[in-house]
């Protein structure tokens, strides 16, 4: 997580500032017979759905946009993805 404030001392109100902050999620897409369905792990319930990978991109960011505003708006914790990604390879013997 990143914190990135900005300062806005142009003109208006020099006192006036924004907060910013970077979430960083693993997001998930996955083939669905016709279309793709992406989901955020982290974010329990965060899912959505796109006909191409590009799309369900773009829907998930909106997804988890919405989702971790309501949790501020709602003064919850917004959940970190302390998540490990490993692949794990299984050799099978097969009868003949």
């Amino acid at each position: 997580m990143d914190e990135i404030i900005s300062a806005h001392i142009d003109g208006y109100n020099d006192s006036w500032y924004k907060k910013y902050m970077n979430y960083t999620y693993r997001i998930i897409i996955e083939k669905d017979d016709e279309r793709y369905h992406g989901y955020v792990p982290a974010l329990r319930g965060c899912h959505t759905f796109g006909t191409t990978i590009e799309e369900t991109r773009i829907n998930l960011k909106d997804a988890m946009e919405t989702y971790l505003y309501s949790l501020i708006e709602d003064h919850q914790p917004i959940p970190t993805d302390d998540s490990l990604d490993s692949l794990q390879t299984i050799t099978l013997q097969l009868k003949s």
